[in-house]
């Protein structure tokens, strides 16, 4: 199969045809159009922001664009505060592949972060003045140290428990509950014996990605009274069957040297992914918070094709 797929040669045309109805037929986009959430808000300003980084570093455009790059990322991670991510993933990625001075890569990774926080420190500041908000939008109704506990439960790979949640309720201080929260999970993964702590983070980091609609379905279909396809039950084959084969075309396409040493953008996209691989495997595990990357597949599976040419 490996072979079979090396031998395939695609023009710029026909890899964006081919990308185009992945995206057509690919379950988690289909599923989530029925489903109003922060991610499909998000997700528009997320791709816009990528594309114009891309532009950069291809030189199609000046450094100044990654300040409208950065700004565009911002007004995404207001919705879905999961950006920070992938401007870790900008800032990789400039000073390994970026071949400018170091001026440059500095004066770049400057513009990315700068315009990256005006949008949240704006809205922010205006909601707070309001009287709207009573924390910092960056900070929420509770510390993200409650998702890390919960993340850490190793009884249920992560997910959302009734355990950790009482524990939660028990405090009214929020430092107090900080504290509490850094030693329960400290005392889980120091006393866990590393064989079931391997296991623990090998079946988290699975039921996180195993999931071909990314939990699209099952929101789309919830609490819904009549159905004419019920989809998330009788067509569930489909889905996986689909997300099988996206899964093989990547895993394949990560042996064609020809993609990723003559178009390195594609790293970017293998650096975002690790990122929040890694952010995952920290914090509470649910099939929805992946669906914000999802689209990352549909490159992962077009790398099994290869161009003679370098990517310009």
């Amino acid at each position: 199969m490996f072979t079979l797929f090396q031998r395939k040669h695609l023009t710029p045309k026909k890899t964006a045809l081919y990308g185009a109805f992945i995206t057509a037929t690919y379950p988690a986009l289909i599923g989530y159009s029925a489903v109003y959430c922060s991610e499909n808000i998000a997700m528009p300003f997320y791709l816009l922001s990528i594309y114009l980084f891309i532009l950069v570093m291809k030189n199609k455009s000046g450094v100044n664009m990654l300040i409208l790059s950065g700004l565009v990322l911002g007004i995404g991670h207001i919705f879905r505060m999961v950006a920070d991510v992938i401007v870790i993933a900008y800032i990789m990625y400039i000073i390994i592949y970026f071949n400018k001075n170091i001026f440059t890569k500095s004066k770049s990774i400057i513009f990315i972060v700068l315009a990256f926080l005006i949008p949240m420190v704006t809205v922010n500041t205006i909601l707070r003045k309001l009287g709207i908000l009573q924390y910092n939008l960056w900070r929420g109704c509770e510390t993200k140290w409650t998702s890390v506990l919960r993340g850490s439960n190793l009884e249920t790979y992560g997910r959302w428990n009734l355990e950790d949640a009482k524990f939660i309720a028990s405090f009214d201080d929020d430092k107090k509950l900080e504290e509490a929260i850094k030693q329960k999970v400290k005392e889980r993964y120091t006393k866990t014996p590393l064989p079931k702590l391997l296991n623990f983070f090998y079946n988290k980091y699975s039921n996180q990605w195993s999931y071909g609609d990314f939990g699209g379905f099952y929101w789309a279909q919830a609490d819904t009274k009549s159905l004419v396809v019920d989809i998330y039950h009788n067509g569930m084959l489909y889905v996986n069957l689909y997300y099988f084969i996206i899964l093989l075309l990547s895993y394949v396409g990560l042996f064609n040297k020809k993609q990723y040493l003559d178009n390195p953008y594609i790293n970017l996209f293998y650096i975002i992914f690790c990122g929040y691989g890694l952010l995952y495997l920290i914090t509470e595990s649910q099939s929805r918070y992946s669906y914000i990357v999802c689209w990352l597949f549909i490159f992962f599976a077009l790398t099994v094709f290869r161009r003679d040419e370098v990517y310009e």
